[in-house]
Order: C-alpha cells, then sequence, then structure tokens
C-alpha cells in the first residue's frame, strides 16, 4: 500500500510540475509576444521620425536654394563696365564719324564690337561663376548637413537595435531563470514525496504479550498513551494497536490519496 501511494504521489507530482511547466512556457510565450509587438511599435515610431527628420531637412535646403535663387537676381540684373581701351576705341568712331571719315570709323566700329562681345562674354562668365560658386558653397553645406543627419539616424538605430536585443536577451535570462529555479523547486518538492508517505516511526515487536523485563513498563506506557505527546512512546504503541485493530478496509481509506496544498 505504501508503495503504491508513493508511486500515485510520484505520478500526481510529475502531472503538476509538468504543467507548472508547460504554463511557464506558455506565460513565457506571450510575454515574448507582447515585447516583440511592443519594440515593433518602438522601431515604427522610430522609422517615422526618421522620415520626418529627412522631410523637414529636405524642405529647409528648399527654402535654402530659394532664398539664394532670390539674391543671384541682382548679380544677373548687372550692367557690364568696359574697359577704357574699349571705351576710348567708342570715342574715337563717334569723333571719325563726325569728321565724315567713315571709312575709318567703320574700322574702328567693327574693332569696338568684336572688343564689346569679348568683353561682354568675360563679364557674363564672371557673374556666372560668382553665382556657381555660391550654389556649390551651399550644395557643399546641404551636403555636409545630410551626411551629418545620416550620421545621427544611424548611431539613433544602433542605439535603438542594441536596447531592443538586450530586452530580449534580458527576456530570455528570465525565462532561463525561473526555469531553473522550478527546475530547482520541482526537485525538492519531488524528493519531499517520501516524507509525504504515511509510515510508523517504529515496527511493532512481536514479544510485546509475553514475559520479559519490559513487559510491565510496556503495558504502562499503553495505559498513559493517551495522555502522552503525539510521538512519545506511549503514542506510538497506541498507534500500533489502532492499527493491528483496523482492517483492510480501514487502511485503504487511511491512506488514500490527500491533497497538500501548502505548495503552488
Amino acid at each position: 500500500l505504501k508503495e503504491a501511494y508513493e508511486q500515485e504521489e510520484k505520478q500526481r507530482e510529475r502531472s503538476r510540475q509538468l504543467d507548472e511547466s508547460r504554463k511557464l512556457g506558455d506565460a513565457f510565450v506571450h510575454l515574448d509576444h507582447d515585447l516583440q509587438m511592443e519594440w515593433d511599435e518602438k522601431m515604427h515610431q522610430f522609422e517615422l521620425k526618421c522620415e520626418e527628420m529627412w522631410k523637414h531637412l529636405a524642405e529647409r535646403h528648399a527654402v535654402a536654394k530659394e532664398e539664394l535663387n532670390k539674391s543671384c537676381e541682382p548679380l544677373r540684373r548687372l550692367k557690364p563696365k568696359f574697359s577704357p581701351e574699349l571705351l576710348a576705341m567708342m570715342r574715337s568712331e563717334t569723333v571719325l564719324a563726325k569728321q565724315h571719315r567713315y571709312n575709318e570709323s567703320n574700322e574702328v566700329k567693327r574693332r569696338v564690337e568684336i572688343r564689346r562681345a569679348v568683353e561682354l562674354q568675360d563679364f557674363n562668365e564672371s557673374i556666372a561663376a560668382r553665382i556657381r560658386l555660391k550654389y556649390e558653397r551651399l550644395e557643399a553645406a546641404q551636403e555636409e548637413e545630410r551626411k551629418e543627419t545620416h550620421s545621427r539616424i544611424h548611431g539613433m538605430r544602433t542605439t535603438i537595435n542594441r536596447k531592443r536585443d538586450l530586452a530580449l536577451k534580458r527576456q530570455k535570462q528570465r525565462f532561463t531563470n525561473n526555469s531553473q529555479d522550478m527546475t530547482h523547486a520541482h526537485k525538492l518538492e519531488f524528493s519531499d514525496i517520501q516524507a509525504r508517505v504515511p509510515k510508523l516511526a517504529v515496527k511493532p515487536r512481536k514479544s510485546f504479550m509475553q514475559t520479559s523485563s519490559t513487559f510491565k513498563g510496556t503495558h504502562i506506557c499503553r495505559e498513559l498513551a493517551p495522555t502522552h505527546t503525539p510521538g512519545s512512546w506511549g503514542g506510538v504503541l497506541a498507534v500500533v494497536d489502532m492499527q493491528a485493530s483496523q482492517s483492510q478496509a480501514e487502511i485503504m481509506n487511511l491512506t488514500r490519496s490527500v491533497k497538500f496544498t501548502g505548495r503552488d
């Protein structure tokens, strides 16, 4: 009966421990899912923040280019300044025309037109170079801002990825620690089954009723058993007498399965 009771208790304990392990695994599956959903939402918000940063940067660059374009309008409207030599040639052309020296005036006029075209081209190229330099400087500054923004976003992404990995590792470590703690507790609870199985403190001797030096003391202990504290020799003899007088059905009823609620 004791062996059957012990096997039944062991099987019940195994079932309970397996159920607890399954519940722990299910709980951490839900925790992992919630943690993953939480970090997915954080990563989504982070990506939205990055898109917002790039959008603001593009808008600011567009405004800067528009302002530069407006500031270059006065340069485009500048009138060319001719050289003193060209101005002298133009005056000589006028003087020769007034003196009716048309052949010489036409020759000077041809030379003036050639010189004016060259100086106009040089002037326009110088203005275009100044405007181009302004745009190049603005583009270099904006490219530097884009690189800085990209570097900052990369650092932020690295930080949030590390935090996510750390949170997942911490969650995994929590499951490992809880599993180890539960395994240790289960081993202690499983080994504690022996203490739950009802056993006799001492085996009854067959020479209790025979004449011996302890016969008188034995009967005295039997008489004093009700007044003795549990665990005393008189209490043990009383238990022995009670079990000796019980039937097999009563013993089976005594050793039926007992639910222990002392531990969760």
